[in-house]
């Protein structure tokens, strides 16, 4: 059957047959929802025409930028909206996992914008390391390849450098089971890999041994603090007064609900031990 003579309802039905049950959008913003579902349409266009051999180009051309499938849009985007859905876990999963992907950042930038993990070369690649010095305990990490030959799609290798690439996105070399190297965003490791990278990182010292805050609330140590300071705009917005210290009605702590002080967590610990002597 041409594509051109089926109904609108049949178009439809064919398009939803082809939807996801449910949509898990990251982040869970308007936005974002509005993309997935645009993208997703977009698709289901691209494989109903393959199916009926249509050319929904030359159509759109011939038709004065008007697609033949102008008349299911609003229809399908309305049906894909109403199966997104906001998962707290996979949310909270992203935001962990774009804070480790920070802190890799910062000890790649640290080192000159390539950190090697197998051999001990910093600021340049392995293959330019004219040092056999190697780790012995080279990190192993998880992927997904996208390759059908694969377990679910996950595939396993040692993990060689860390680096910044061109365009400033964090890469990473990897050398799988043949030997072969090959290098992805480190965006796309698994979370798990992620944090034993991190870990690694810690270890030899690449990174501190922990994320301390700089600031906590002298009351109750909690680091969810907010504080209101005036700037002078001109000397590069730089605090006229000390964060805030001298005058606890600018600081706000969250866990206190109230108008706090501010101390730095390094001297948190002391002072508390001092007011229980």
């Amino acid at each position: 059957m041409n594509l051109e003579n089926i109904s609108k309802q049949q178009l439809f039905r064919e398009i939803t047959e082809l939807m996801q049950p449910l949509y898990f959008p990251v982040p869970y913003e308007e936005n974002n929802i509005q993309e997935l579902a645009q993208q997703e349409y977009k698709l289901f266009c691209k494989v109903i025409s393959a199916r009926y051999g249509f050319d929904n180009d030359k159509y759109i051309l011939a038709h004065n930028g008007h697609s033949l499938f102008d008349i299911v849009h609003d229809d399908v985007i309305c049906e894909l909206r109403s199966r997104m859905r906001r998962d707290s876990y996979l949310l909270q999963s992203e935001t962990i996992r774009w804070h480790l992907v920070a802190l890799v950042r910062q000890a790649v930038v640290r080192a000159g914008g390539c950190l090697g993990t197998c051999y001990k070369n910093v600021g340049i690649h392995h293959m330019e390391y004219s040092s056999a010095d190697m780790y012995e305990d080279v990190p192993a990490v998880v992927f997904q390849s996208g390759m059908v030959c694969t377990a679910g799609g996950y595939e396993s290798a040692m993990l060689y450098d860390i680096y910044l690439a061109s365009d400033d996105i964090l890469m990473c070399t990897l050398d799988d089971k043949y030997s072969s190297e090959y290098d992805i965003p480190f965006d796309t490791l698994l979370l798990e890999s992620m944090l034993d990278i991190v870990h690694w990182l810690r270890f030899h010292s690449f990174l501190p041994d922990t994320d301390e805050p700089e600031w906590v609330c002298e009351e109750c140590g909690s680091s969810e603090v907010e504080t209101l300071a005036w700037v002078n705009p001109n000397e590069d917005n730089s605090f006229v007064d000390f964060l805030g210290t001298d005058d606890r009605g600018n600081n706000w702590c969250h866990h206190c609900e109230e108008h706090t002080g501010l101390a730095l967590f390094a001297d948190y610990g002391s002072n508390q031990s001092s007011l229980g002597d």
